[in-house]
């Protein structure tokens, strides 16, 4: 029997290593975590994390729902790129709706499945 105890990385050391695991997969949705999100937002999604795979699972769980949103967002704009109508009520309305599905899917809350 050891008295050895095992390593916890600090804050800084966790967050150096979730943001070189997003560089790497940066083309594959990470580019949200380097683009939006700046280190105390990164500190309270990493919080109570004590080793640097949880840490990862941690921000993928948050980078998947960025994408979600992304998605949503990117589905609504694109319907307004039809060149049909020049107002910008619809625009709006699809805005509007989009908040409203990013709202609808953060109410499920349904993050269990990881991404690269």
């Amino acid at each position: 029997m050891t008295d050895k105890k095992e390593y916890c990385p600090t804050m800084d050391e966790l967050i150096k290593h979730v943001d070189a695991h997003a560089i790497e997969h940066y083309p594959d949705g990470w580019d949200e975590w380097i683009e939006c999100l700046d280190y105390s937002e990164k500190v309270k999604i990493l919080e109570g994390c004590i080793a640097y795979k949880e840490a990862r699972l941690e921000a993928a769980k948050v980078v998947k729902e960025q994408l979600k949103y992304a998605a949503i967002r990117a589905e609504n704009c694109g319907l307004w790129d039809t060149g049909e109508d020049s107002k910008t009520e619809f625009y709006n309305q699809i805005q509007v709706n989009a908040e409203k599905s990013v709202q609808q899917l953060a109410k499920k809350g349904n993050t269990n499945d990881t991404i690269n």
